[in-house]
């Protein structure tokens, strides 16, 4: 029988349309608060993001990892919601 306190760790993707360290409040501050939170309980974390930044073209990809915390941000522009329909 396993001990009842034995912990497993999980392997955890978020998908949001915001992440952020910078901004105070609102969706990506509550992302970035539950992916570290998760990932400081043990859990190997992924977050995939949109960068609405503008500079970057459509649907490139930037990978990095913050604080252990695997992030994949894919570029979006709002003008091209028209490729929707």
């Amino acid at each position: 029988m396993k001990n009842s306190t034995e912990r497993h760790s999980l392997n955890i993707v978020m998908i949001s349309f915001a992440w952020s360290q910078e901004d105070r409040g609102g969706l990506g501050q509550h992302v970035y608060e539950l992916a570290s939170s998760l990932r400081r309980r043990g859990n190997d974390v992924g977050v995939i993001c949109i960068d609405n930044s503008q500079d970057r073209p459509a649907y490139e990809t930037n990978n990095r990892t913050e604080e252990g915390i695997k992030i994949f941000e894919i570029a979006y522009q709002y003008q091209d919601a028209q490729s929707f329909y």
